[in-house]
């Protein structure tokens, strides 16, 4: 069982730009899921869209929320594991 991700956006909701590690990543039908040791990209839900932005340059099509975890949707992987992430 891998840790959740540190959620930014309630710590400090106005990162716009850190530091951070891939801790996982799932193939998906449409890109993939990757999972972020922490993250400021706010998921989609109660009527709130979610955030945008990049990961290591790479867009982020989605960011949602599924059994306590945000997941980042995008079309490719980042080419390392430390990467910076971005909100637009």
């Amino acid at each position: 069982m891998t840790n959740m991700t540190e959620r930014l956006y309630y710590s400090n909701p106005y990162t716009k730009t850190w530091k951070t590690e891939v801790t996982e990543t799932r193939a998906l039908s449409n890109g993939y899921a990757l999972t972020l040791k922490q993250t400021a990209f706010y998921p989609e839900g109660g009527g709130q869209p979610s955030d945008y932005g990049t990961i290591a340059g790479v867009e982020v099509k989605d960011v949602y929320e599924e059994n306590g975890e945000v997941y980042h949707l995008v079309d490719t992987l980042p080419a390392q594991t430390n990467v910076t992430c971005e909100i637009d």
